[in-house]
């Protein structure tokens, strides 16, 4: 006789699918932890599955995209574009692509004592927000977005 195992919950982390591009050259990026903590924060605000991009830059690729969308010539910490667009076969929503400069990211680190990853992992995260509908753009959602992104970082003290 084998003993019962009891049911266990579908993780609702896997409501959102990851795909990340690093094209920083000499970065190896912590993905279980960007993974883990954009599926964890997701989860916490949406119930149906979805997709999204992380690129993960160069100063030149992220200055480059920086002067297009924004006609800033600097490269920048994040970016997002939103998409909202559904796969026509399978319904699953691409919330949209965030690019993520990876030497700002060495650089702010760096600045402040922390941890590179940790720099990269915030970028992701402060993506993820854009994407789900924050915004930072004055005083009150700029103190949001920093109550909901040190939240999140709370919970995944190690990733």
């Amino acid at each position: 006789m084998t003993p019962s195992v009891p049911k266990r919950k579908p993780q609702a982390a896997s409501l959102l699918t990851v795909h990340i591009e690093n094209r920083a050259r000499g970065y190896r990026p912590p993905r279980r932890m960007i993974e883990t903590i954009l599926r964890d924060e997701y989860a916490r605000r949406r119930a149906e599955p979805a997709t999204i991009r992380l690129q993960l830059l160069s100063d030149a690729q992220i200055a480059r995209l920086h002067k297009a969308f924004f006609n800033l010539p600097d490269p920048t910490d994040v970016i997002s574009f939103p998409d909202g667009e559904a796969d026509p076969d399978t319904g699953v929503v691409h919330l949209g692509d965030v690019a993520a400069g990876v030497r700002v990211a060495e650089r702010e680190a760096a600045a402040r004592g922390l941890d590179t990853d940790r720099e990269v992992v915030l970028y992701a995260l402060h993506g993820l927000l854009h994407l789900l509908g924050m915004d930072d753009r004055d005083t009150a959602g700029r103190r949001a977005m920093a109550r909901a992104q040190a939240a999140a970082m709370k919970r995944h003290p190690t990733g």
